[in-house]
């Protein structure tokens, strides 16, 4: 906020220096009224924070042109943070899986995914986050927001993973006659190839054999 005793005074911005390319700010020459904001929104590109030092000059708005000696006010900038999800795999029906949450920020972090059926928040975590799960059918796992020591948070990610789930069900048939003299010759057809999914024969004579 600027102020000053006399209600007749601006305040001028005579310099500004931003380290690490932060951008938003307001250009040299701009006024501002007494007992107003400086409300620009800073944006830190890099990953670590970043100074923007402000100058401002008040000086007189009504009769001779008086002005103030200058004040350097210097604002630190912190990063965005970011985070990433990865791990889509395919698992057979009660089986586990791994998705992994790498963040960039200041830690610790707090991030908020949903399941596909709610949101979840977990805090106080590191550069890295694992969680194991075990969907009981085909399931999208969506990166929601993360949020950094310093209170800055990136939200809206979107980011998405999918465990698929597979149901092994045997489902066969012959191909064929299923009968004749002996030595008989049997063809059959599996009728539920899946990804991911191996089978193994049984004939019952102690030869399996896996396809």
């Amino acid at each position: 906020v600027f102020s000053a005793g006399n209600g007749d005074v601006e305040f001028e911005i005579t310099n500004v220096q931003a380290n690490g390319g932060v951008s938003g700010f307001s250009p040299i020459g701009t006024t501002f009224a007494n007992n107003s904001k400086l409300q620009d929104i800073l944006v830190n590109p890099t990953l670590a924070p970043q100074l923007v030092t402000y100058t401002f000059r008040p000086q007189s708005t009504t009769g001779d042109i008086c002005q103030g000696d200058e004040v350097s006010i210097t604002i630190t900038v912190n990063p965005t943070p970011s985070a990433t999800i990865t791990g889509d795999a395919t698992i057979c029906s009660g089986g586990f899986a791994t998705v992994q949450f790498a963040f960039s920020g200041t830690l610790p972090f707090e991030v908020t995914y949903n399941d596909g059926i709610q949101d979840i928040t977990q805090s106080n975590l590191g550069f890295v986050h694992f969680i194991n799960v075990q969907p009981t059918q085909t399931t999208t796992y969506t990166l929601l927001s993360v949020r950094d020591f310093n209170g800055c948070e990136a939200t809206g990610i979107g980011d998405q993973v999918t465990i698929t789930v597979e149901d092994a069900v045997a489902d066969f048939s012959i191909e064929g006659d299923d009968t004749g003299c002996s030595p008989l010759t049997v063809n059959f057809r599996n009728n539920n190839v899946a990804p991911g999914v191996t089978y193994e024969w049984n004939w019952g004579d102690g030869t399996p054999s896996t396809i």
